[in-house]
């Protein structure tokens, strides 16, 4: 990207880097129904997942990822698994077992 780049330009570079990030599918999709969301963060970043191997053998790291949630209080058990399980089967992560 050139250092001389205006202002208005910059800003339409922003515009599509952003488009381009919410297009973008999540790596990892899972439920936390019988452990908090802290605790299950936790085994991720601690390698007790496939979330930890699956970021080092696509040479990503921890800080270059966003995390994000849905917290959802009104489905049972099984309503989430099926929820989970529907949404990994539409946006196919990378780091979820097929």
């Amino acid at each position: 990207m050139s250092r001389n780049m205006d202002r208005k330009s910059m800003i339409e570079v922003l515009k599509v880097l952003r488009t381009a990030f919410d297009l973008s599918g999540p790596l990892y999709i899972g439920i936390t129904a019988r452990q908090s969301l802290l605790d299950r963060l936790n085994q991720h970043l601690s390698g007790d997942s496939a979330v930890y191997p699956g970021l080092e053998s696509a040479g990503l790291s921890w800080d270059e990822i966003y995390f994000s949630w849905i917290e959802i209080d009104v489905l049972n058990s099984e309503s989430l698994r099926s929820c989970e399980k529907l949404l990994q089967n539409v946006f196919k992560p990378l780091f979820c077992k097929a």
